[in-house]
């Protein structure tokens, strides 16, 4: 045989042990996570946070005014333009909805993003929306970020707010843990996280 084929089969095979020797790694810590959460939802005074619905309630219209109450969303477009940072999609605006940042389609189609939108240390609701800042709405700039995020799914839907499949999320923090799903620790945890709100 050729050493060069010989080479590469080798090279190969211990390719495949290293991603079964990760795969391995990353199935254990998904069984303790799993371990841990069963512990956890098994105990009465576990409280976790469930996202709501938010294909229940869909936006009809939305405000884009940028003066006034709308300065908020004024000061998030200006995030989007400034050099350097991600553009919003071709054809995509910005607009709000009931404390809410609502991506324009331009097509009439209004997509939720879930983020919250509202004065920078105003309280925010997390038990609606997702708070750039926990429990206050934060700035423009870290607003801007969880739109990046959302941004990164087909429906504009922050991964965040899907919280309604345990095993998904669980399969995703477990991989976000490990920063590899299959074994490919390349992937970026934004790469992760779709792949597992699919």
């Amino acid at each position: 045989m050729n050493t060069v084929l010989i080479d590469i089969i080798d090279g190969l095979e211990d390719q495949i042990k290293n991603l079964t020797s990760d795969l391995a790694a990353c199935e254990a810590e998904k069984n303790s996570t799993q371990t841990a959460l069963d512990t956890c939802l098994a105990n009465p005074t576990c409280t976790t946070k469930v996202a709501p619905d938010y294909s229940v309630t869909q936006p009809t219209t939305c405000d884009s005014s940028t003066t006034g109450s709308g300065y908020w969303l004024g000061q998030l477009i200006a995030k989007f333009n400034e050099p350097g940072n991600s553009p919003l999609p071709n054809g995509v605006s910005l607009c709000s909805w009931e404390d809410e940042v609502i991506f324009d389609l331009g097509n009439g189609g209004l997509r939720r993003t879930g983020v919250g939108i509202g004065g920078k240390d105003d309280p925010c609701d997390n038990t609606k929306l997702l708070c750039a800042k926990d429990t206050t709405y934060g700035g423009a700039g870290t607003i801007y970020l969880k739109l990046l995020e959302a941004m990164t799914r087909a429906d504009y839907l922050h991964p965040e707010t899907h919280g309604d499949s345990t095993e998904q999320n669980l399969n995703c923090k477990s991989a976000r843990l490990h920063g590899m799903i299959g074994g490919r620790k390349k992937q970026s945890r934004e790469r992760i996280c779709r792949l597992c709100n699919r």
